[in-house]
């Protein structure tokens, strides 16, 4: 059995895109596996990892930063401001990774600097909203541009019930002492030529997807795809899009490395 090794680099624990979209794929008709570790915040319980010092160090191969020190070859899935950790990952150690996945990155650190489109609700669902208790439907109707009783399910699930319960004070330390690194992550010391995906929201009002177009000339075996109907819960919003070309992203690995069978190891942040 060949193994596929990924560092899964996130805010909260994997939800859909990060388990589920690697566990219903077989290979050879053998599912593949899914392990755990280094979990910040579990997004069914929603408490954040108090001795995560690693949270706010300067550089992505500072080794406080949990996977840093994963034998080549390894292959980097990210989401949100782990997008950006794992491009400085690349930076770092460009020769041992083999592979990369980006699903709403972080591209600029700096807010104020970011292109960003503006906040669209594609579709509303008032009675929905009318059935809920106006502090959830206020918070889902703020973050979610496609507004559905599925929607809300995982909404409820993947988000709503970590960020009740986060540590604001930790989470406020990273983004003033540790958000962006000490250097240029997408400085490269050459183009990464290994399979990678980068899949933004045309409606991510938080990220962004045109900063992300700017970055594509470091990674040239990149499938780049901005999805309408998505903001920054894209795995919510469009995951039979996401899904699909997270499963590409995997045939193409499968090809360049021939391995018949892949069992998939991650470690979350």
């Amino acid at each position: 059995m060949y193994t596929l090794t990924f560092q899964l680099w996130c805010m909260m624990e994997p939800a859909e895109i990060r388990s589920d979209v690697f566990r219903a794929r077989a290979v050879d008709g053998q599912p593949c596996k899914v392990h755990r570790r280094h979990v910040l915040r579990n997004r069914r319980s929603g408490k954040t990892n108090r001795g995560a010092s690693w949270m706010v160090a300067r550089s992505p191969s500072d080794e406080r930063v949990p996977g840093t020190h994963v034998q080549a070859p390894n292959r980097v899935a990210a989401d949100l401001r782990g997008g950006y950790l794992a491009r400085g990952v690349i930076r770092e150690k460009i020769e041992q990774v083999a592979g990369m996945l980006l699903v709403c990155p972080m591209i600029v650190a700096d807010h104020s600097l970011r292109t960003l489109p503006e906040f669209r609700i594609i579709r509303e669902d008032h009675e929905l909203l009318d059935l809920l208790p106006e502090e959830d439907a206020q918070e889902f109707a703020s973050m979610t541009v496609v507004q559905g009783q599925r929607e809300w399910e995982r909404f409820q699930t993947e988000i709503l019930a970590g960020a009740r319960l986060a540590d604001y004070a930790l989470l406020d330390r990273v983004r003033k002492q540790g958000y962006g690194c000490s250097h240029n992550v997408d400085d490269l010391p050459r183009s990464f030529d290994k399979p990678a995906l980068i899949v933004t929201g045309r409606q991510d009002a938080s990220v962004g997807y045109a900063d992300a177009w700017r970055i594509l000339d470091n990674y040239p075996r990149t499938t780049f795809a901005v999805l309408d109907r998505a903001g920054h819960n894209l795995q919510i919003e469009q995951p039979d899009l996401l899904h699909a070309l997270v499963s590409e992203w995997l045939d193409r690995i499968q090809e360049t490395e021939h391995s018949p069978i892949m069992q998939i190891s991650d470690s979350t942040m």
